[in-house]
């Protein structure tokens, strides 16, 4: 389980661009389904918090594997983005810093 989160947390991406770009720019790929399994929980999770998340993307090896559009999110439509990979990419480097992976000095 441990694996999946560091995978979800590790491969969101907040996109807020054109369908036609996304078509474009994006190939899409299939996720496993332990990856549908925690994305479904993920968007559970949001929809229970009552954040209000407008788009997640879940990419692997520049593949699209998951996406959901929500709120004031649509593909075909702008509006204004605070990206959290920051975020994410720390989280991921406290756990591999964590289990002596990755040294930060």
């Amino acid at each position: 389980m441990r694996k999946t989160i560091l995978s979800l947390l590790a491969c969101v991406v907040l996109l807020s661009c054109s369908e036609k770009a996304v078509d474009k720019s994006l190939p899409r790929g299939e996720a496993s389904e332990e990856l549908n399994a925690a994305f479904e929980n993920y968007l559970a999770a949001v929809e229970e918090s009552g954040l209000d998340v407008h788009s997640i993307m879940v990419l692997q090896h520049g593949k699209v594997l998951e996406e959901a559009w929500r709120s004031e999110g649509h593909p075909d439509s702008l509006h204004i983005l605070n990206s959290v990979s920051k975020t994410f990419t720390a989280t991921a480097v406290g756990f591999a810093v964590s289990e002596g992976l990755l040294s930060v000095e």
